[in-house]
């Protein structure tokens, strides 16, 4: 039996994503920080659909919690699917953003991505059929005003995943890249959606339907997926449209959302890396 691996799984999309591969009959291996809940979310979707469900907690931007997670994964369980999912992301401007914060957005999109891809890569190559999703984001498509090295960490994912999908295209591994738009997944990217108007919510895509499409389309050997009609539009709109026009357009969109995630920088104490919610995929709490 092999497992699918979800790291950033116990809220938002790696929850849905979570509950649509167990409603398609496949064993999960969970990962989420402590303190989120973890295996009482994996007994439930054990229950509900009669899967196995192992719940692994850890905080993969610490190296020894990496270690650790990707030996008992490899030492225990067969596994054909990594879906890379955990991120962070919020909007500041740039210096008043803490150089914790910015460390943390590299070490959970991009260094923790590499690296467990890095150490689980040769247990997939073990199987006759494997995949890699990389969840990016539309962010990945554009540079983004406010948003710090968000949508640079997507980027880097974006050519990561295109990189080994080139250097492996012999093997019998799929590298797939997920490029989802604004999903309400908490109260803060509700807040930050509706700052932009009537207008901006009519591309908002739930985490629900959002994993339905991505593994639909993964398991159909799509490597590039933009989820939702009205997500296509946008990354057409980026690819057509001249970078003077584009760039207005972005800082008059995102400078929106500022007040947003001022409000609760001051209730939440976000930006303060031992305490924060930010983003749409990850959270954690004070260890």
């Amino acid at each position: 039996m092999a497992y699918t691996v979800i790291t950033g799984a116990s809220r938002g999309l790696g929850l849905e994503l979570a509950e649509e591969n167990a409603r398609l009959g496949r064993s999960l291996i969970l990962v989420a920080l402590p303190g989120e809940e973890l295996g009482q979310t994996a007994e439930r979707i054990k229950k509900k659909y009669s899967v196995d469900v192992v719940a692994l907690e850890a905080d993969l931007t610490q190296k020894d919690e990496l270690d650790r997670i990707t030996q008992e994964i490899t030492d225990n369980y067969d596994i054909d699917v990594l879906i890379n999912n955990a991120g962070v992301g919020g909007t500041y401007n740039f210096l008043e953003a803490s150089e914790d914060f910015l460390e943390l957005i590299i070490d959970l999109n991009v260094r923790a991505t590499v690296f467990l891809t890095y150490r689980l890569l040769p247990a997939l190559l073990k199987q006759s059929k494997a995949y890699v999703l990389n969840i990016a984001s539309l962010a990945a498509l554009s540079p983004l005003p406010f948003k710090t090295i968000y949508p640079a960490s997507k980027a880097f994912i974006n050519f990561f995943s295109k990189s080994l999908a080139i250097e492996f295209f012999d093997k019998n591994i799929l590298f797939s890249i997920a490029y989802p738009g604004p999903m309400p997944t908490n109260q803060q990217v509700k807040d930050q959606i509706n700052s932009h108007g009537r207008s901006t919510r009519m591309f908002v895509l739930s985490a629900q339907r959002t994993a339905q499409i991505v593994m639909k389309q993964l398991f159909k050997n799509k490597q590039l997926i933009i989820p939702g009609f009205f997500n296509k539009l946008t990354a057409l709109f980026i690819k057509i449209t001249p970078c003077s026009i584009r760039k207005w357009y972005l800082r008059r969109t995102y400078s929106k959302e500022l007040h947003v995630s001022k409000k609760y920088r001051h209730v939440k104490g976000i930006g303060n890396r031992s305490k924060w919610t930010i983003g749409s995929k990850h959270s954690k709490s004070t260890k």
